[in-house]
């Protein structure tokens, strides 16, 4: 099992080289192969990809953006009022298949959930929120994501991660 010690994390630059990275998906190996789209979706302030190592590995990506998503009566402390809720949204989460049962998922997502509860002291941030395929839900509960219930036409379903309340202010 891989440490969260033994993992740097930074932001992605052209430069990055990740021919051998294979995560299973395609899409998302491919994204990261081309670390020019990504910057390109940072420039225009769309999402920010983050890389992990290990040492001079790369054995992941996450990228994130900002988002929202509607109060439902499924969504615990949400209320039942119309409107929004902040969130930090996941839009890729990928390791390297070499890495597979060593705790880089958890390390990463562990990452994603300690970013947002910073950003919530500076911005507001509720939840973490993820949308991901069905074989995938079991993992991400035992990270502490809650499922909502997918309307019928939906092939993905989304996620949540409940930051909780700011018990006080400094």
């Amino acid at each position: 099992m891989m440490d969260a010690n033994d993992v740097t994390v930074s932001l992605l630059k052209t430069f990055d080289e990740f021919t051998d990275f294979e995560c299973g998906d395609q899409e998302y190996s491919n994204f990261i192969k081309r670390p020019d789209r990504a910057q390109k979706y940072r420039l225009q302030n769309l999402n920010v990809t983050y890389l992990f190592r290990a040492g001079e590995t790369p054995i992941g990506y996450v990228t994130v953006a900002m988002g929202s998503l509607r109060k439902q009566d499924q969504i615990a402390g949400a209320g039942k009022s119309s409107g929004a809720v902040s969130c930090v949204l996941i839009e890729h989460i990928a390791r390297d298949s070499r890495y597979k049962g060593k705790g880089v998922g958890k390390i990463m997502i562990d990452w994603v959930i300690n970013l947002a509860h910073e950003l919530s002291k500076t911005i507001g941030c509720r939840l973490v929120v993820l949308e991901i395929p069905q074989h995938l839900i079991t993992q991400f509960q035992s990270y502490g994501f809650e499922l909502i219930p997918p309307d019928k036409l939906n092939r993905h379903y989304v996620m949540f991660f409940d930051l909780g309340i700011i018990s006080s202010l400094d």
